[in-house]
């Protein structure tokens, strides 16, 4: 067997999570969306504002749509 050295692993900040899942906004996606935000008591400001950092590699457009439409769905008004 051979040794293994130090591994360092990372993972994605829970908003960052949310912003990526929102690219493609499938059925599964969607519930993990929310999942996320329950969990970790995500606000709809965090996630407006990191959404509108990346710069996303699809269709912008499409992009833009889903988080308008994220936000609605995920943080409706009171």
């Amino acid at each position: 067997m051979r040794e293994v050295g130090n591994i360092d692993l990372r993972a994605l900040h829970p908003v960052d999570v949310v912003v990526t899942k929102i690219g493609r906004l499938d059925e599964r996606d969607q519930q993990d969306i929310e999942d996320c935000i329950r969990a970790f008591t995500l606000t709809r400001s965090a996630v407006a504002r990191r959404a509108h950092q990346v710069e996303y590699v699809g269709n912008p457009e499409n992009f833009e749509y889903n988080v308008e439409w994220a936000l609605r769905r995920f943080f409706p008004s009171p």
